[in-house]
């Protein structure tokens, strides 16, 4: 995939060569504390995970491109009929509008009605969701589902 400058583009992973990158950076406290599994994994678990969900036809990882440089990952999974995302900005470039961005034009590339289940303190994924076009469906205690229609 070519990648223009000032763009957005979507890289799926479909080899382990990612898997310490994403493994040191869903592992870190500050992604952990909003994810539904809270607590940390060994890389042993990780890499497991990892290479079931390279194989699984339901799932499918994406780096986030920008100028060149990864700046997040996607992640799209097929859960009771229904495609699930999930996200993840680098650190280094939060608060720089990638994540919304980024979340709007991978969205928006797809016929298809997507979901999040967002935890309800994720400020920042809540305003990504929102100017994606993502709507609130339901909440519960924790995590608020919100829905993108094609």
């Amino acid at each position: 995939m070519k990648l223009n400058k000032n763009s957005y583009t979507f890289r799926e992973i479909k080899t382990d060569k990612y898997s310490k990158f994403i493994y040191k950076i869903n592992n870190a406290p500050d992604v952990r504390k909003f994810s539904i599994k809270k607590n940390k994994f060994s890389f042993s678990s990780h890499s497991k995970w990892f290479k079931n969900a390279l194989k699984n036809k339901k799932e499918k990882i994406f780096l986030t491109m920008f100028n060149g440089k990864i700046v997040g990952i996607i992640r799209e999974k097929i859960f009771k009929n229904k495609n699930y995302l999930s996200w993840v900005i680098i650190k280094k470039f939060r608060g720089q509008n990638h994540g919304k961005k980024m979340l709007k034009k991978y969205a928006a590339q797809s016929k298809r009605n997507y979901y999040a289940k967002i935890h309800k303190s994720n400020i920042s994924s809540i305003k990504m969701s929102k100017f994606a076009g993502f709507k609130k469906t339901r909440q519960d205690n924790k995590f608020i589902t919100f829905k993108k229609k094609c």
